[in-house]
């Protein structure tokens, strides 16, 4: 019996009751045409229109709507959820789906979830009037029993041909349609009885349900084999040596220039350590190196004038020897005129001796001037020197300074010699004048006595200029003593000097090549390190990358090397830029344990050699760096489905119930 021939009575006859619509549509084409037709019923009222299911929730409590009706071509609207929902939270509420033409299967699916018939886009108004009064018949008097009968070929819920104009009403329901038989009271007692025995038809069901799932899932399961994987955790490092640089020196970290992943070059300053006392040391040894040539000028000046002075003492003893001789010679060539001459004579030499006086005084007051000049311009060498330390003052006004003082000191030296000059012209004169005396007071014939006083003279002036000039070139030398001391000083200040540049050198980490910083140890600037402490680790450049992971001691029994590997980097999702492959190349012999906050933890270190050291980032290329961390998983066996299901109760049965 097809729903055609059901004994469904559809009614074309009005209700006296206004029927409330409310129309599910966002597009607002459906909904108007829809609204204009239905605007004519005086029995039919819209109450509203909304366009997505928040405001179909919203209006549905406020207006009581009999019959919703959705248009389920719009996909912004999610019908289906729609009806399910309306369905479930409004069972009273009708609905109907408004739809095109030729879409059988978003209709079938709309009236399992609850609909209860539906209609086209492009029916006329008599046929939605129709459609609406057959829905909304009262059918509540109705007491027929309803059982299953057999399927029908063609049933109403897959509905995959109609005219374009022709409009349904559905019952909806999870069994096959049912018909109407004769009402209970007409039926025997053992009918009655046999109906009552039999099982619910839920039951049924989920008993057959129950034999055919475990007919179909025992098969698969013991059939079905999956992979059974092992995971190990680990990150990128070189496969060549790392270079491994520590710390030259102890000291404090002022700056780490890199960070880790860093490409680096040859000569690179990698990070610096504090270098404050060793700067100090450097100014302090720069300062002694300067004082020290300070130093070495003047005893190169005190050399000199020493020098300056032996060769004038020199001259003024030959000078001298020469003058006695001419004095022995004019005493002996004139001691006949000595008396004559006495008085003529001695007014002469009284007015030299207050001439050589006079030059003498000349002298003091010009020597004095010269040394005033040369102290004023010494103190101004000193200031001019500091003040080219410190870069004030261009090195040619310097020089000029320098040059000033030691003209200064020429000329000092100048004085010195000329007022020695003039204490012996006086000393001469009045030698002279003494001796005129004497030569004019003596008698003839102590003459020859005279001649031997003036060469005992000679002689002693001969003696003494020779002790001068021994104590000069003993002065000397010890200024040539004090200058190869304070050279050596210098020299060894000057070797200081460098074995301080050296050691601020060594305060700087330089990259001793190419590549790309690996880890760095150091904890961060402040940081005290110890000579020797590891401090940055480069990976050498075009290095091939591994990865080199831990992997727990249960999944470590089936691996084996040229075992594949699938790579996730914890950079990358794996959903969005995929897995790499790799192949397992070692693992460790003997397991390690490390501490970690949850205690020691055992574990076997393995090496994995990648297939590609890169990721493709829609058809880029993206380089991998050392340091980056990764989770490796090995394919370790191949386990039917069955046997995790059986596992617990085989370790049940091994291990019996522990108490």
């Amino acid at each position: 019996m097809s729903y055609s021939e059901s004994p469904i009575t559809i009614s074309n006859g009005r209700s006296k009751a206004t029927l409330r619509i409310l129309i599910v549509d966002n597009q607002g084409d459906s909904s108007q045409h829809l609204g204009r037709l239905l605007l004519s019923e005086p029995n039919i009222t819209v109450v509203g229109v909304a366009k997505n299911i928040l405001e179909t929730f919203e209006i549905i409590p406020k207006v009581t709507p009999d019959v919703v009706i959705i248009d389920i071509d719009v996909p912004a609207i999610n019908s289906y959820n729609l009806i399910r929902r309306i369905n479930n939270n409004f069972p009273k509420i009708k609905i109907i789906v408004l739809t095109e033409e030729n879409q059988s299967n978003q209709i079938n699916q709309a009236l399992s979830l609850g609909a209860k018939g539906f209609i086209l886009k492009n029916c006329q108004i008599e046929e939605i009037r129709n459609t609406l009064y057959t829905l909304t018949c009262d059918h509540s008097d109705d007491t027929k029993l309803q059982l299953p009968v057999e399927q029908d070929p063609e049933p109403v819920t897959a509905i995959s041909k109609y005219n374009s104009s022709a409009l349904a009403v559905v019952p909806v329901t999870n069994n096959n349609l049912p018909v109407l038989v004769a009402e209970r009271e007409d039926w025997s007692g053992a009918t009655k009885d046999l109906l009552d025995a039999l099982p619910r038809l839920w039951t049924r069901g989920l008993l057959y349900f129950l034999i055919i799932s475990t007919g179909i899932i025992v098969p698969w399961s013991v059939l079905t084999k999956v992979d059974e994987t092992g995971t190990a955790r680990g990150r990128l490092e070189p496969k060549d040596q790392v270079i491994r640089l520590d710390a030259p020196v102890a000291g404090k970290i002022a700056e780490i220039n890199v960070k880790e992943g860093d490409v680096v070059k040859k000569g690179a300053i990698l990070a610096q350590l504090g270098s404050e006392v060793a700067n100090t040391e450097l100014e302090q040894l720069q300062a002694k190196v300067s004082g020290l040539q300070t130093r070495l000028g003047q005893l190169e000046l005190m050399k000199s004038q020493s020098l300056t002075t032996l060769d004038t003492k020199e001259q003024e003893t030959q000078s001298r020897l020469q003058e006695k001789e001419s004095q022995i010679k004019q005493a002996q060539q004139n001691f006949d005129t000595l008396q004559a001459l006495y008085e003529s004579q001695k007014g002469e030499k009284q007015a030299q001796i207050e001439q050589a006086k006079q030059e003498i005084n000349s002298s003091i007051a010009a020597r004095k001037e010269a040394e005033v000049a040369l102290t004023g311009a010494q103190e101004k060498a000193k200031r001019y020197q500091l003040a080219f330390k410190q870069g004030v003052i261009a090195q040619d006004r310097f020089l000029d300074v320098q040059q000033e003082a030691k003209q200064n000191q020429e000329r000092l030296a100048q004085a010195t010699s000329a007022l020695e000059q003039a204490k012996l012209r006086l000393k001469e004169q009045e030698n002279s004048y003494q001796n005129l005396i004497k030569k004019s007071a003596a008698e003839i014939e102590q003459a020859k006595l005279r001649l031997e006083e003036q060469q005992s003279s000679d002689q002693t002036l001969a003696s003494s200029g020779k002790l001068e000039q021994l104590q000069t070139k003993e002065g000397i030398q010890e200024i040539e003593s004090q200058i190869t001391t304070v050279t050596s000083e210098i020299a060894q200040t000057e070797k200081e000097i460098q074995s301080s540049k050296f050691e601020l050198k060594q305060r700087e980490l330089i990259a001793p090549g190419d590549g790309t910083v690996f880890h760095i140890l150091a904890k961060g600037k402040g940081t005290v390190v110890q000579p020797g402490e590891r401090m940055i680790e480069i990976a050498p450049k075009n290095s091939t990358l591994i990865l080199k992971a831990q992997i727990p001691p249960t999944d470590s029994g089936f691996i084996k090397q040229g075992m594949p590997v699938k790579i996730k980097f914890d950079a990358y999702p794996f959903q969005d830029y995929g897995v790499n492959e790799g192949t397992l190349i070692s693992i460790s012999p003997d397991s390690k344990v490390t501490e970690t906050s949850q205690g020691q933890v055992e574990s076997y270190e393995i090496k994995v050699a990648l297939d590609q050291p890169y990721i493709i980032d829609q058809g880029k290329r993206i380089a991998l760096t050392p340091g980056q961390t990764a989770t490796a998983e090995i394919i370790i066996r191949q386990r039917r489905v069955i046997d995790f299901f059986l596992d617990p109760f085989r370790k049940l049965q091994k291990d019996g119930i522990k108490l």
